[in-house]
């Protein structure tokens, strides 16, 4: 099977793992602290605005936390988001309203996030479909003019780029993706930004139990004078533990003890006291998968690259094709991750064309359903013309790195003949030759 998505593992991430197990430390400590700043510097933004958490849900959920969004409230959002984005706005009591995307793009217009803004928002969350960054660049000058938080849902755009600005770093709040499909995998994973650093510390304490205090190891070493903890930083009480799990492993079995004797210094007692300033959760992320995350970055260029070549392939391959049409151009400024390949199709053969594809061992699929149509998020907005649209029109090609040229040319190939097989004489509603959108 030709597989939709695909991560690329190799020999340097399982021996990044190796390293892991030979230190006899799994959980959140130094590794992590180094794929922070790795990510930070990747971002062009200080370290201590990012967070590596459990995986991007947990960020979102976050966010609706650091918001401090509640019953009556409103975020305006894209209805082709992922699920988890609408359920996190949901499940505060906030109420999720959905706007239309742009028919080439599928991403919202600046435009059409204003259509939808009231005096009961309080946030507006975007997704960059398939890796492009959109109109993000004039949503955040929108949101900036209303004094709207701007949320930027980044799973799909970890290489995107608006000129030199990483997407991501437009909005108040930020998340991204290293679940087992995406461009930057871990397995699972994700990272928060805060442009605030005070809003940044606040994440990193909700993300564990909403503690304020460096407890375990980490600040039994620092009771007894024993200088920097495990992340070669000094531990800093009102950030929460950078070097350990935070209050619970320095008391593991297998962890080591502080040696009071190393500095002469006497341990206050009872290092191991609770300070709850948040009612926290536990999402935070660890040294195993945050290990795999720093090789993979250091991957990310020619993960890209090489994505790239794919999609050019398919647009060589195929244009035209009758009825079918292509993803749109990127302006000149943009950069994108190629998170998706898109084909917008005639809807009476869209779902027989995947069932064809299948059949014949590719794997083919829709993303993301638009949420409007959910009934638990109760919308009832006007009408989302150009997302029902592409709710019936549109089919992600398989785009990975892990595919060689051969299955390149077989997808378009079983691609082609699936379609012309089944085209209408007259296709409804779409170009009559294939062309970019």
């Amino acid at each position: 099977m030709i597989n939709v998505f695909q991560p690329s593992l190799g020999e340097a991430e399982l021996s990044a793992v190796a390293e892991v197990f030979a230190d006899n430390w799994l959980g959140h400590g130094p590794r992590t602290a180094v794929f922070e700043a790795e990510f930070a510097a990747h971002l062009g933004v200080p370290a201590d605005r990012v967070v590596f958490l459990a995986s991007a849900t947990a960020g979102l959920y976050l966010t609706t936390e650091l918001l401090g969004l509640g019953p009556g409230d409103e975020v305006v959002m894209p209805s082709i988001s992922f699920v988890s984005a609408a359920s996190a706005v949901a499940s505060t009591g906030a109420r999720p309203v959905f706007c239309d995307v742009d028919p080439d793009t599928l991403n919202p217009s600046a435009e059409q996030i204003a259509r939808a803004l009231t005096d009961r928002t309080r946030a507006v969350l975007v997704l960059h479909y398939g890796g492009g960054p959109g109109d993000i660049a004039r949503i955040a000058e929108l949101c900036e003019s209303r004094g709207v938080p701007l949320v930027e849902d980044t799973a799909c755009a970890v290489a995107s780029r608006v000129g030199p600005r990483a997407c991501g770093t437009f909005g108040s709040l930020s998340v991204w993706s290293f679940d087992a499909m995406k461009v930057l995998s871990t397995g699972d994973g994700g990272m928060l930004y805060a442009a605030d650093p005070a809003v940044a510390e606040r994440a990193r304490r909700l993300a564990y139990h909403g503690l304020a205090q460096s407890s375990g190891l980490s600040a039994a070493r620092s009771a007894a004078g024993g200088g920097p903890d495990a992340t070669g930083d000094a531990p800093d009480a009102t950030a929460g533990d950078r070097g350990t799990e935070a209050a619970g492993p320095g008391t593991e079995a297998g962890a080591p003890t502080p040696d009071p004797g190393a500095t002469g210094a006497r341990v206050p007692s009872r290092w191991w006291d609770l300070d709850v300033r948040d009612f926290g959760r536990r999402v935070i992320g660890n040294d195993l998968t945050a290990a795999i995350g720093s090789v993979q970055l250091r991957r990310l260029e020619a993960i890209v690259d090489r994505r790239r070549e794919v999609a050019a392939a398919y647009d060589r391959l195929l244009s035209p094709l009758a009825g079918v049409r292509l993803p749109p151009p990127l302006p000149p400024d943009h950069t994108t991750s190629y998170y998706f390949y898109w084909v917008r199709l005639d809807p009476r053969i869209r779902d027989a064309v995947a069932s064809d594809l299948l059949g014949r061992g590719v794997y083919t699929t829709f993303r993301y359903p638009p949420l409007h149509r959910v009934p638990a998020y109760g919308h009832h907005e006007p009408p989302l013309p150009h997302t029902e649209s592409a709710a019936e029109t549109t089919l992600l090609l398989p785009l990975h790195q892990g595919l060689c040229d051969a299955d390149v040319a077989t997808v378009a190939a079983e691609f082609r003949a699936s379609v012309e097989a089944r085209t209408p004489a007259r296709p409804a509603g779409l170009p009559k030759e294939g062309v970019h959108a």
